[in-house]
């Protein structure tokens, strides 16, 4: 059924009340919707922000770390590409989730073990600075894939309750209110003839008086 039409009811008492019963609580439902959607965007707004900001900066970080790598002599580091760990040490990635204004979404965290102990026990400084970069850098790589993941579940979630806000907005509350409308002026054209109806009865009764 289409926005435009008007669903047949029976034309009783009892059905007008329970329309305007379901009125009420559509009207409720999208008043709480679209507050809901106001939160929503504004949250994205900040979030999308600080996707800009982590963005930026995990290009910042990758091209530190790419100059940094090729400064370094390829006979101390070895072939290894930048951000990737040097030979026998891994990454890992620890996930979990939490609400971002009631959207669950997904929480990111690299780990980047410490460079194993060298004899001499001193690295090389440019060693030190590689690890520590490195490091900064799955920080920020594991930053931004959480916030852009943020920012696409609440982008869906924005599209889910527009939405339904839009199917209250232009079809169900409409419809509603125009059965309503349809039952009154009903009722109210059954009472007019029943007053008709008496006010002959009266006059009829009245003449054979």
């Amino acid at each position: 059924m289409n926005g435009g039409t008007v669903r047949v009811v029976r034309p009783t008492k009892i059905e007008l009340i329970r329309l305007r019963r379901r009125l009420a609580l559509a009207r409720k439902i999208h008043r709480i919707l679209r507050e809901r959607l106001m939160i929503l965007v504004s949250e994205f707004m900040d979030v999308a922000r600080s996707a800009v900001e982590a963005r930026m900066d995990f290009e910042e970080r990758l091209q530190d770390l790419y100059t940094l790598r090729m400064g370094v002599s390829a006979s101390v580091l070895g072939p290894e590409e930048p951000g990737v760990p040097p030979p026998g040490r891994s990454v890992a990635l620890r996930t979990g989730t939490r609400s971002v204004a009631g959207v669950r979404t997904a929480v990111l965290q690299f780990e980047v073990p410490e460079a194993p102990a060298r004899t001499p026990p001193s690295e090389p400084l440019p060693l030190v600075e590689l690890d520590r970069r490195t490091k900064e850098f799955w920080e920020s790589l594991a930053r931004l894939a959480e916030i852009e993941t943020s920012l696409r579940n609440l982008g869906e979630e924005i599209r889910r309750v527009r939405r339904l806000v839009n199917v209250m907005e232009h079809m169900l509350i409409p419809r509603l209110e125009r059965t309503i409308r349809l039952l009154s002026m009903k009722f109210e054209e059954r009472e007019r003839e029943e007053k008709t109806r008496l006010k002959h009865v009266k006059a009829m009764l009245q003449r054979k008086k």
